[in-house]
C-alpha cells in the first residue's frame, strides 16, 4: 500500500468512524441548549459563572495600539482610562535611551502594576508579548502611565483592550 494510499484510506476511515451524529450526543446538544437559553447565555457558552444563572458578559473592545514616545519626568499617561471603564494591557515593548527607573502605573489609585524597573540600561528594550490574557488589568476609571526618574526619551507601543466594568 503506498503513502497516498494508506493516507486516503485513514481520511476515509476518520471521516466515517468519527463526527457521526448519534441519538446520545443529539440528546446532549439538546439539553446544552436549552441550560443555554434558560440561563440567557450566547451560542456557544455552556455554563454561568454568575449566581443564579444570569449571565452577565462584559463588553469587549478589539484590541487596539497606542505609540509611547515620552521624556518627561513623572507620571506620563499613555492611555486614558474613563468610568465604567477597565483596560486590560495585553502587549507591551519599550525601549529606553538613557539610564531610567521606570514604573508602570495604574492612576486609578496611584498603583505600581509591577516592580520599578530600577536603573534600567541606556539604549535597552524591555518586552511583555501578547499571550491572550492580559498582563495587567487596570482599576474602573484607571489610566494607564509610565512614570519616569530622569527627562530620558522613551519610546514603544502598548496594545490593550477595554472591557465594561
Amino acid at each position: 500500500m503506498s503513502t497516498l494510499r494508506r493516507s486516503e484510506f485513514l481520511g476515509a476511515l476518520i471521516a466515517g468512524c468519527m463526527f457521526q451524529p448519534n441519538e446520545a450526543n443529539a440528546r446532549l446538544a439538546e439539553e446544552a441548549e436549552l441550560a443555554r437559553l434558560i440561563q440567557r447565555l450566547p451560542p456557544g457558552v455552556i455554563s454561568s459563572p454568575v449566581p443564579g444563572g444570569i449571565a452577565s458578559t462584559p463588553t469587549l473592545s478589539e484590541p487596539e495600539r497606542a505609540v509611547i514616545n515620552v521624556a518627561a519626568i513623572g507620571d506620563n499617561v499613555i492611555v486614558a482610562g474613563s468610568s465604567g471603564f477597565v483596560l486590560e494591557i495585553l502587549e507591551l515593548v519599550l525601549w529606553n535611551t538613557a539610564i531610567n527607573t521606570l514604573n508602570l502605573v495604574d492612576t486609578a489609585d496611584v498603583i505600581p502594576l509591577q516592580g520599578p524597573l530600577t536603573l534600567f540600561p541606556a539604549n535597552s528594550g524591555y518586552m511583555l508579548p501578547n499571550q491572550g490574557d492580559p498582563h495587567f488589568v487596570l482599576r474602573d476609571g484607571g489610566s494607564f502611565a509610565l512614570n519616569l526618574s530622569a527627562a530620558a526619551q522613551v519610546t514603544g507601543f502598548v496594545r490593550f483592550r477595554v472591557r465594561a466594568s
